[in-house]
């Protein structure tokens, strides 16, 4: 499965993992199944892992469905940090698309190269500013 998704409820953490080939619909299906989980808690942090990705396939018009997915889950995601974990740079270019369409919605999104720095910030916070990148 290129999806599974996570919950470690002590640490009010999800993780959803990606791995191989990914389509724009599977990004989509990912959203939907997340925040419809019955494990999904206001509040809990979400680890987006795009580390085991081979090939993405996003195309110019599909990004709009992916923010689309989000705004629909905007109530159970509303103040929840999320990070996007990613390491090549098509993947990085995309995260960083996504992350400028949804900066009006009431939760804080940021990208990352760094599992370590991803995990500090969705727990702790470190001060970064809206579109840095570690």
């Amino acid at each position: 499965m290129p999806i599974s998704i996570g919950f470690d409820p002590a640490l009010h953490l999800a993780t959803v993992s990606y791995t191989g080939t990914i389509k724009s619909s599977d990004l989509v299906g990912a959203v939907d199944r997340l925040y419809t989980d019955a494990r999904w808690q206001a509040g809990t942090a979400t680890l987006w892992d795009g580390t085991a990705i081979t090939t993405l396939f996003v195309a110019p018009g599909e990004i709009a469905d992916l923010v689309e997915a989000h705004c629909r889950h905007t109530d159970a995601a509303a103040g929840s940090r999320n990070a996007l974990l990613a390491v090549r740079d098509d993947d990085r270019l995309i995260s960083a698309l996504f992350i400028t369409l949804v900066r009006t919605l009431p939760a804080a999104y940021r990208l990352f190269t760094d599992r370590a720095a991803a995990l500090t910030w969705l727990h702790e916070g470190d001060g970064l500013d809206e579109g840095d990148e570690r």
